[in-house]
């Protein structure tokens, strides 16, 4: 466990030093679509390798649609943030969204469950 959590802390936590790189060189949503490229590209070709036919028009579609919010709002806003604060603030922001999510879907009457608050506070006891 303690390892898979180093392994977690360091693949996660240097992708927000990636960013950081990539914005120093490229406009910040230039610099998401190309890792958004090379991701899908190896992605699909892993799944080619492995017998996995082409997706669907509607896979297709779909996978367009999340792509283009999550350049536009997710990852593409992360970047674009990055050209002025700091990748640890970024990450430590981001590691941040479960409990926004916990407090807000209390707010909206959904509270969570006792292994979602269990989970939550082991995640920032750590």
């Amino acid at each position: 466990m303690p390892l898979a959590l180093l392994a977690l802390y360091f693949i996660w936590g240097s992708t927000y030093l990636a960013i950081r790189f990539a914005v120093e060189t490229f406009p910040p949503f230039f610099a998401a679509s190309i890792r958004f490229l090379a991701a899908g590209l190896i992605l699909m070709i892993i799944l080619k390798l492995r017998g996995a036919p082409w997706p669907t028009w509607r896979e297709w579609l779909g996978a367009a649609i999340v792509g283009a919010m999550l350049l536009a709002f997710g990852n593409g806003l992360v970047s674009f943030a990055e050209t002025s604060v700091a990748s640890g603030l970024a990450a430590v922001m981001i590691g941040t969204v479960p409990l926004w999510a916990a407090v807000f879907s209390t707010v909206w009457g959904q509270r969570p469950s006792r292994i979602e608050t269990l989970g939550l506070v082991v995640g920032f006891a750590e």
